[in-house]
């Protein structure tokens, strides 16, 4: 039996996603993977901006930027990426997986050290609220249930 290629880094539903540890370096500016950038991104015509649905359900808009060397491109969440980490209360070494939406939108799932979804309680958003509020859209997306440990 031949192993079906085309649901290769896609979750049950269809979408497909990458996961990333987040290092200090990757604080400022996240590296989107090659092999997801040339499998799912490389038709996008508009791969300069990109929406994050955080996990708290609000929406931020970062910059997507390239930076070509040595012949193969590297792509990263730039502008607005440092401000999504603070406000969602990220730290380092946090786990974080992103499912491709289609038309450069990401749902964003984070993970603590342990391996366990990050908790939220109701809402983080009491110190930082006027980052939030700047750099989101004043509306929601429908909650689905995430498993937890």
């Amino acid at each position: 039996m031949v192993a079906d290629s085309s649901n290769r880094g896609k979750a049950p539903g269809g979408k497909p996603q990458f996961l990333k540890v987040l290092f200090k370096e990757f604080m400022e500016k996240m590296p989107i993977p090659a092999k997801f950038t040339r499998g799912h991104l490389a038709a996008e015509p508009g791969l300069r901006r990109a929406t994050l649905v955080s996990p708290l359900k609000k929406f931020w808009h970062v910059d997507v930027v390239r930076d070509g060397h040595g012949g193969e491109e590297d792509v990263y969440f730039a502008g607005g990426w440092a401000e999504f980490v603070r406000a969602n209360g990220l730290e380092e070494k946090s786990f974080l997986v992103f499912r491709y939406e289609g038309n450069m939108v990401f749902t964003v799932k984070a993970f603590d050290t342990s391996g366990c979804i990050k908790d939220y309680g109701d809402d983080i958003a009491g110190g930082g609220a006027s980052t939030v509020a700047a750099a989101t859209l004043e509306r929601t997306v429908p909650r689905k249930r995430w498993y937890e440990c």
